[in-house]
């Protein structure tokens, strides 16, 4: 006697919904649809803040027991003003919001060379845009690393690439541009 084989749905059943009851590590999305909520870890959040109108997608086949999802989109803010405090980095700056709320800091990059490097028609190494944006994490983790500095540096771009992987693919051949780019002005921030 054959069994007969179970079939999957293949096409991914979305919904609209709100973010609600954020917390640092997931947030819940309340749909229409289904009585209960979607749970949705950070790494699947794309940046949503309570109250956000968002496009979810289940992950775990529509089961009826636990809903786990990911954000597809945000569609509409719930926001569009922020109280905070910036955080001045020299060349980099974030914004820290007071609303504890939300656990995303707002980076702003201070990029005004490559702006009008683009403006001219000339080339931005997409290596220079990876390095400016992990710059703060680099440095963060130089100083930890600073009680041997003949390897601080190598030991800090190790972690931070290795971290970063999680979340964004740096492929190797922006990499040796990077580890060069943070040698360089590391070396111009000791002179």
């Amino acid at each position: 006697m054959k069994k007969k084989k179970k079939k999957h749905n293949n096409q991914e059943k979305t919904f609209t919904g709100i973010v609600d009851h954020v917390k640092k590590r997931f947030c819940f999305i309340s749909v229409d649809e289904i009585t209960e909520d979607i749970k949705i870890k950070s790494r699947n959040m794309k940046s949503a803040i309570h109250g956000d109108k968002v496009l979810v997608t289940l992950l775990n086949n529509f089961s009826y027991k636990n809903f786990e999802g990911e954000i597809i989109k945000i569609l509409e803010r719930s926001k569009s003003e922020y109280i905070g405090k910036i955080q001045d980095n020299g060349d980099f700056a974030f914004f820290i919001p007071d609303n504890k709320k939300i656990y995303n800091d707002f980076f702003i990059a201070a990029l005004n060379n490559t702006d009008t490097r683009i403006n001219d028609g000339l080339h931005v190494n997409p290596s220079f845009i990876y390095a400016v944006f992990l710059w703060p994490y680099f440095q963060e983790l130089e100083e930890k690393y600073s009680d041997d500095p003949a390897s601080s540096i190598d030991r800090a771009f190790k972690k931070v690439m290795q971290s970063q992987g999680e979340y964004i693919a740096v492929p190797d051949f922006f990499q040796s541009t990077i580890f060069t780019i943070w040698s360089l002005q590391s070396s111009f921030l000791n002179l």
